[in-house]
Parts: C-alpha cells; sequence; structure tokens
C-alpha cells in the first residue's frame, strides 16, 4: 500500500508543485561559489544611487586594459547580487544588461545577464542566455576553475525546471553532480527534476545528498517530495523521518502533519495517524483543505477502531476525551440541576486524557495541547504554564503553544512575556487562526493597555 501524498490530492498538486519551483534556489545561486555578494542593507541611499550611476556611465573606451575590465566587472558583479539580496531586480538587470553590452562575448556577464532574467521570471530569455555563455569566451573577463561555467549549469538546469522541462536539466546536473566537489544546489536541483521525470531512486539520492550539505535549501514542499521518494521505494520509515524533519523544521506547515499521518497509517500505526491528523487540523484551521481530508481521516480510524476486538485504548480515550469535552462544552453550567453529578462527569472526561499521559514519557503535541487547554479552562494557570513552557521549548517555532503561552501569562498579570510570545507568532504565522484568535477582531498591534482583558 502506498501513501497517497498530498500533493497528488486534485486542487493541492498545483499549490504543492508550484511551491518546489518559488523556493528561492535562484537566489541562493552565489552558494556555487566563493563569492560574497556585497551588503547593501546598511548602506545610504546617496552612496548606492551613486555608485549605481557611476556603472551605468562606463563606457567601454574606459576600459583601458585587461586589469580595468576584471575591475570593472566585478564592480557590477557585486552591486548586481547585492541588489538580488535585497530584491531590486529591476536595477540589478539594467546593470546585468549593461556589463553584457561592455562585455559581449563573455561568460561571467551572459551568467550574470542570464541569472537576473531568470529572476525576474523571464525564463526563455534566461535561458537562451545560459546557453549562448556555455560556448563564450573567458580571454577579457577570466573564469579561474571554470567556477562561472558551473554556475550556467546549475542555474540553467534550475531554470529548465521551472519551465517543464526536467529531462534536459538532468543532461546538465549529471555531469555537475558526478564531481564530488558538487555543492548542495546541484544535488537539491536533481531532485527536483528526477522528481518531475519520475525516478523516485534518483529523486532520494539526490535529496539526500543536498540536504546533507546544506539542509536550509530545502523547502516545506522539498519534505513531502522527498519522502514521496522514499515511499515509491518502499521505504516507509525512510520517510517518516523525513517528515519528522520536516515538522521540526516547519512546524506550522500544513500538509507535514497529513502526509506523517498518512504514512503512520501504512505501517500501521493508529494512534500516531489519529494524534498527527488531530494536528494537522489545529495546524491547517478550517480553512485549509487538509483539516477538511484529515477529518475524514480520522472518522475513518474510529470506525475502525470500534470494530475491532481489541481496540487501541490510548488512542479511543483520547477520543472519548474530545467527544466528551465537545458535549460538556455545550452545558451551561448555571442551568444544570445536579451540580454534582456534572463534576463527575468532567472528572470521567479528565481520566480519559490523564490516563493516556500517565502512559507515555514524550507525550505527542496534540496531547500536550488537549492537557493545556483543559488546564486553562480549569484556570489552574501555574500547571499549564509547566505544560507549555516545557512544549515551547521541545518544540520551537510550534505557535500554537507560543499563543496558548501568551494567553496564560496574560491571565497571570505577565503582560511583557505574553506581548513578547505574540509579536514573535506575529511575524511567524500572521494570519494563523490561533494569533487571530488572540489579538481579537480588531487585528491590531498590541497596545500599551496589553492583552489580560482581552482573553
Amino acid at each position: 500500500m502506498k501513501v497517497v501524498w498530498a500533493f497528488g490530492i486534485s486542487l493541492l498538486a498545483a499549490f504543492y508543485i508550484s511551491s518546489a519551483m518559488v523556493v528561492g534556489w535562484a537566489e541562493s545561486s552565489e552558494k556555487v561559489t566563493e563569492f560574497e555578494p556585497v551588503s547593501l542593507e546598511d548602506a545610504s541611499y546617496i552612496d548606492l544611487m551613486d555608485e549605481i550611476n557611476r556603472l551605468m556611465s562606463v563606457q567601454p573606451a574606459d576600459i583601458e586594459d585587461a586589469e580595468t575590465a576584471k575591475e570593472t566587472f566585478d564592480r557590477f558583479e557585486n552591486m548586481v547580487r547585492g541588489l538580488v539580496k535585497i530584491n531590486d531586480l529591476e536595477t540589478a538587470a539594467k546593470l546585468a544588461n549593461h556589463a553584457r553590452k561592455l562585455f559581449p562575448d563573455q561568460v561571467r556577464t551572459a551568467f550574470l545577464a542570464g541569472w537576473v532574467k531568470g529572476l525576474e521570471g523571464n525564463h526563455k530569455e534566461a535561458i537562451d542566455l545560459l546557453l549562448e555563455g556555455l560556448g563564450e569566451k573567458t580571454d577579457i573577463l577570466p573564469d579561474p576553475d571554470s567556477t562561472t561555467q558551473s554556475e550556467i549549469k546549475t542555474t540553467l538546469a534550475g531554470f529548465l525546471i521551472e519551465s517543464g522541462n526536467a529531462e534536459e536539466a538532468v543532461t546538465y546536473l549529471k555531469e555537475l553532480t558526478q564531481d564530488e566537489s558538487a555543492g548542495a544546489l546541484a544535488h537539491y536541483l536533481a531532485g527536483l527534476a528526477y522528481h518531475q521525470t519520475g525516478d523516485a531512486y534518483q529523486c532520494a539520492k539526490s535529496y539526500k545528498q543536498a540536504l546533507q550539505i546544506d539542509e536550509n535549501l530545502a523547502s516545506p514542499n522539498d519534505y513531502l517530495v522527498y519522502a514521496w521518494a522514499e515511499d515509491k521505494l518502499n521505504r516507509p520509515k525512510r520517510s517518516d523521518s523525513i517528515l519528522d524533519k520536516g515538522i521540526e523544521r516547519f512546524p506550522m506547515e500544513p500538509g507535514l502533519y497529513f502526509n506523517r499521518a498518512a504514512n503512520h497509517e501504512v505501517m500501521g500505526s493508529s494512534r500516531e495517524a489519529f494524534y498527527d491528523y488531530q494536528m494537522e487540523m489545529l495546524v491547517g484551521g478550517e480553512a485549509s483543505a487538509f483539516s477538511e481530508e484529515a477529518q475524514k481521516r480520522i472518522n475513518k480510524i474510529l470506525s475502525i477502531q470500534a470494530k475491532l476486538p481489541s481496540p487501541d485504548k490510548d488512542l479511543m480515550n483520547v477520543a472519548f476525551y474530545i467527544k466528551a469535552h465537545e458535549q460538556l462544552a455545550n452545558i451551561d453550567p448555571a442551568q444544570f440541576e445536579d451540580e454534582a453529578a456534572l463534576k463527575k462527569q468532567y472528572e470521567r472526561m479528565d481520566s480519559y486524557l490523564d490516563k493516556v499521559l500517565e502512559g507515555v514519557r514524550e507525550p505527542h503535541p496534540f496531547l500536550i495541547y488537549l492537557k493545556a487547554e483543559r488546564l486553562m479552562e480549569k484556570e489552574s494557570y501555574d500547571q499549564a504554564v509547566n505544560w507549555l513552557e516545557k512544549a515551547t521549548e521541545d518544540f520551537p517555532g510550534q505557535v500554537l503553544f507560543e499563543m496558548k503561552l501568551a494567553q496564560v501569562y496574560a491571565k497571570q498579570g505577565k503582560q511583557e512575556k505574553s506581548e513578547k510570545l505574540i509579536r514573535e507568532a506575529q511575524l511567524a504565522a500572521p494570519d494563523h487562526w490561533i494569533v487571530r484568535e488572540t489579538l481579537g477582531p480588531n487585528q491590531t498591534q498590541l497596545t500599551e493597555q496589553g492583552l489580560g482583558a482581552d482573553f
């Protein structure tokens, strides 16, 4: 049985495949070389414009000898790469094109102009320029160790992949990755290309090599593609470890928990699948297409468990807790005549979750979320803080825990701690439902009065 990977589900296909193409590989092309682009973030506007104007005014007659040629182009390249880093592609393109006119048949100018064209989205022109560069000269602008040639092939392959020509890209990437000194980017792009061509073995091999060199290249989608390749090779345990890493790096990304849950189902781990599908709904919220599918799979798991002679006790206890919690949430204690009976119902509900937690050393994030939420309902804020502070340490970047902790801090009057967490969450996941819920309907910045009264 194979996992039905999320990016293969109808409308989600286009989103996930395209997201792999815009992860920023092209902006990272300087990783192919030792070149360090100039930092323009701290440069004054006047100094920056002066240097740009000086470069744009350079004419062929100004380039007197080989040394001047090299120094001039180095200034162009330095500025172009710096402008790309601050996303000023328009100015970067003007400079790259001017450099190309000054040195029209040189490998290095072909790369620079083609690279920026591709970043602007002009893939056809970029590919044409880069192909020209493969056969151009290095007499005026030397290319030591053919570094720029490698950059051209790597970048060309990337734009070919983005243009849907993965098979052609593979021809360049094979050559590049055969070199033991090949950088992470070449292996990474090979992973994307082999995924498009359906070669699961080479896809998995390429991703493994790329992420061993530079894990930061990977987007959330890359972990899905990598896990897909391992699944195709009937290696679900490897898929699972890959998705573990994806969730660790991108804990708020919809789809990762869903795919890990599906993988758990394949491995026969219904309980872990159940927990992961629940986390998917918390991470994605109601608007996510994954959440709808996750709920269907949760229902299916529960239906199967109910028919088993020996269902999973922990799974069913958590399910009983969730159901009881939903039922009791609709009861107004003030209108409930028998307070003792109502108290017993709450105690019974709590016992379901506590039984499960007592039997595990490292609770699943979903169980932690349920426990913290319940402690907050009971106004047991000190206990809630203990659970949530540990959760934020164990699962960094998990905004669900950070926002719950912010709410508890506010209840305790710890406004500074609360506001710090909320500001961080606003930056990490500004549109997430729990951030909106915490800030309230106005969705404004935190006020000096604090948030305690809003919770």
